[in-house]
Protein backbone atom coordinates (compact mmCIF):
# COMPACT_ATOMS: atom_id res chain seq x y z
CA UNK A 1 0.00 0.00 0.00
CA UNK A 2 1.21 3.79 -0.23
CA UNK A 3 3.16 5.34 2.16
CA UNK A 4 0.29 8.20 3.55
CA UNK A 5 2.46 11.14 2.07
CA UNK A 6 2.85 9.23 -1.96
CA UNK A 7 0.92 7.41 -4.03
CA UNK A 8 3.23 5.16 -4.08
CA UNK A 9 5.45 3.06 -1.41
CA UNK A 10 9.24 2.17 -1.12
CA UNK A 11 8.23 -1.40 -1.23
CA UNK A 12 6.11 -0.85 -4.35
CA UNK A 13 9.09 0.91 -6.27
CA UNK A 14 11.25 -2.65 -4.77
CA UNK A 15 8.93 -4.95 -5.84
CA UNK A 16 8.16 -3.45 -9.80
CA UNK A 17 12.31 -2.98 -9.93
CA UNK A 18 14.20 -4.74 -7.27
CA UNK A 19 16.09 -6.91 -9.85
CA UNK A 20 17.26 -3.81 -11.05
CA UNK A 21 17.85 -2.00 -8.13
CA UNK A 22 18.89 -5.21 -6.40
CA UNK A 23 19.61 -4.90 -2.30
CA UNK A 24 21.28 -1.94 -2.20
CA UNK A 25 19.40 0.30 -0.09
CA UNK A 26 18.10 3.26 -2.15
CA UNK A 27 15.14 4.49 0.07
CA UNK A 28 16.12 8.41 0.00
CA UNK A 29 16.36 8.08 -3.99
CA UNK A 30 13.44 6.58 -4.23
CA UNK A 31 11.82 8.76 -1.84
CA UNK A 32 12.95 11.72 -3.89
CA UNK A 33 11.52 9.65 -7.26
CA UNK A 34 8.23 9.00 -5.28
CA UNK A 35 7.78 13.11 -4.61
CA UNK A 36 8.73 13.23 -8.14
CA UNK A 37 6.21 11.34 -9.52
CA UNK A 38 3.65 12.78 -7.14
CA UNK A 39 4.07 16.07 -8.66
CA UNK A 40 3.76 14.78 -12.14
CA UNK A 41 0.50 12.92 -10.84
CA UNK A 42 -1.20 15.80 -9.25
CA UNK A 43 -0.15 18.37 -12.12
CA UNK A 44 -1.31 16.10 -14.60
CA UNK A 45 -4.96 14.89 -13.18
CA UNK A 46 -5.05 18.36 -10.93
CA UNK A 47 -7.81 19.61 -13.46
CA UNK A 48 -10.14 16.10 -13.36
CA UNK A 49 -9.87 14.86 -10.09
CA UNK A 50 -9.51 16.77 -5.95
CA UNK A 51 -5.55 15.99 -5.63
CA UNK A 52 -3.86 15.27 -3.54
CA UNK A 53 -5.95 12.01 -3.14
CA UNK A 54 -6.65 10.74 0.20
CA UNK A 55 -7.38 7.07 -0.80
CA UNK A 56 -4.83 6.22 -3.78
CA UNK A 57 -6.79 4.24 -6.65
CA UNK A 58 -5.07 1.57 -7.52
CA UNK A 59 -4.34 2.93 -10.90
CA UNK A 60 -2.67 6.29 -9.83
CA UNK A 61 -0.56 3.39 -7.08
CA UNK A 62 0.99 1.70 -10.13
CA UNK A 63 1.25 5.11 -12.13
CA UNK A 64 3.11 6.74 -9.51
CA UNK A 65 5.74 3.13 -9.21
CA UNK A 66 6.13 3.22 -12.81
CA UNK A 67 6.80 6.99 -12.96
CA UNK A 68 8.76 6.72 -9.34
CA UNK A 69 10.98 3.86 -10.64
CA UNK A 70 12.18 5.61 -14.22
CA UNK A 71 12.99 8.56 -11.61
CA UNK A 72 15.14 6.24 -9.77
CA UNK A 73 17.00 3.98 -12.14
CA UNK A 74 17.64 7.28 -14.20
CA UNK A 75 19.65 8.37 -11.22
CA UNK A 76 21.13 5.15 -10.93
CA UNK A 77 22.21 3.80 -14.31
CA UNK A 78 23.00 7.01 -16.46
CA UNK A 79 25.61 5.77 -17.56
CA UNK A 80 24.56 2.30 -18.32
CA UNK A 81 22.62 1.87 -21.36
CA UNK A 82 22.26 -2.34 -20.93
CA UNK A 83 18.98 -1.97 -18.82
CA UNK A 84 17.73 1.95 -20.75
CA UNK A 85 15.04 0.13 -22.61
CA UNK A 86 13.49 -1.65 -19.81
CA UNK A 87 12.92 1.51 -17.59
CA UNK A 88 12.07 3.88 -20.49
CA UNK A 89 9.00 1.85 -21.11
CA UNK A 90 8.45 1.44 -17.94
CA UNK A 91 7.92 5.20 -17.75
CA UNK A 92 6.19 5.89 -20.49
CA UNK A 93 3.48 2.89 -20.02
CA UNK A 94 3.13 5.01 -16.53
CA UNK A 95 3.38 8.48 -18.49
CA UNK A 96 0.98 7.53 -21.57
CA UNK A 97 -1.50 6.24 -19.04
CA UNK A 98 -1.60 9.18 -17.28
CA UNK A 99 -2.02 11.60 -20.15
CA UNK A 100 -5.21 8.84 -20.92
CA UNK A 101 -6.48 9.53 -17.63
CA UNK A 102 -6.22 13.16 -17.54
CA UNK A 103 -7.78 13.43 -21.28
CA UNK A 104 -10.67 11.25 -19.64
CA UNK A 105 -10.17 8.11 -21.81
CA UNK A 106 -9.80 5.83 -19.20
CA UNK A 107 -11.75 6.26 -15.96
CA UNK A 108 -9.96 6.23 -12.49
CA UNK A 109 -11.30 3.37 -9.88
CA UNK A 110 -11.17 3.30 -6.83
CA UNK A 111 -10.31 0.17 -4.49
CA UNK A 112 -13.45 -1.38 -4.53
CA UNK A 113 -14.12 -0.69 -8.74
CA UNK A 114 -16.15 1.94 -8.41
CA UNK A 115 -15.98 5.13 -10.50
CA UNK A 116 -13.95 7.96 -8.68
CA UNK A 117 -15.53 11.43 -8.28
CA UNK A 118 -14.23 14.31 -10.81
CA UNK A 119 -12.97 17.61 -9.78
CA UNK A 120 -16.05 19.92 -9.39
CA UNK A 121 -15.90 23.86 -10.09
CA UNK A 122 -13.52 25.61 -12.04
CA UNK A 123 -13.99 26.50 -16.05
CA UNK A 124 -15.17 23.89 -18.28
CA UNK A 125 -14.57 23.93 -21.84
CA UNK A 126 -16.77 23.45 -24.90
CA UNK A 127 -13.82 22.49 -27.38
CA UNK A 128 -12.94 19.43 -25.09
CA UNK A 129 -12.68 16.91 -27.78
CA UNK A 130 -11.21 19.58 -30.31
CA UNK A 131 -7.87 19.54 -31.45
CA UNK A 132 -5.92 22.57 -29.91
CA UNK A 133 -4.70 24.99 -32.85
CA UNK A 134 -1.35 25.42 -31.49
CA UNK A 135 -0.46 21.64 -31.29
CA UNK A 136 2.94 20.57 -30.78
CA UNK A 137 4.34 20.20 -34.29
CA UNK A 138 5.63 22.90 -36.46
CA UNK A 139 3.89 26.56 -36.35
CA UNK A 140 3.55 26.31 -40.30
CA UNK A 141 1.48 23.16 -40.21
CA UNK A 142 -1.06 24.46 -37.34
CA UNK A 143 -5.12 24.66 -38.08
CA UNK A 144 -8.21 24.27 -36.90
CA UNK A 145 -9.80 21.45 -36.11
CA UNK A 146 -12.72 21.06 -38.72
CA UNK A 147 -15.28 20.11 -35.44
CA UNK A 148 -14.50 23.19 -34.14
CA UNK A 149 -14.88 25.68 -37.66
CA UNK A 150 -18.40 23.09 -37.85
CA UNK A 151 -19.10 24.04 -34.33
CA UNK A 152 -18.78 27.76 -34.73
CA UNK A 153 -21.05 28.11 -37.91
CA UNK A 154 -23.78 26.01 -35.97
CA UNK A 155 -23.45 28.54 -32.91
CA UNK A 156 -23.91 31.26 -35.70
CA UNK A 157 -26.81 30.08 -37.27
Amino acid sequence: MADPTYYASVADVRLLFGTEIGATDYTDKINNALKKANSIIDASLGSRYVVPFTTVPPLVNTIAAEIAGYYLLRTIFLKQTDKKNYWIETFRSGFDLLKDIASGNVQLKSSTGADLAMASGGATSSTINIVSTFNLDDPENWEVDPTELEAIADERG
